[in-house]
């Protein structure tokens, strides 16, 4: 028999769930207007590139380092295991 994960989900888990959903879509939604109106220096990459000074050796290394940390940090995070009841 294979296990069954039972959780409860309360209003305020809701709220921040619909919080983060409506952050991302807007965060898309302003991505893909930037792609489509070809302004120079209104996309997220164009942006990222400029606060890193990606065009710069020591900037280079900066962003590297910052996005290696984020993305073992969220990985390990996201491979934590999480409470759930589990019933037969």
């Amino acid at each position: 028999m294979s296990a069954t994960i039972v959780t409860r989900t309360s209003m305020g888990e809701v709220r921040r769930r619909l919080f983060w959903a409506i952050l991302a879509a807007i965060g898309i939604v302003y991505e893909i207007r930037a792609l489509q109106d070809e302004a120079p220096g209104d996309t997220l990459s164009e942006t990222t590139r400029l606060v890193f000074r990606t065009d710069t050796p020591v900037g280079r290394v900066v962003w590297y380092v910052c996005w290696g940390t984020l993305g073992a940090w969220f990985a390990a995070h996201i491979a934590k295991a999480t409470k759930a009841v589990a019933t037969n």
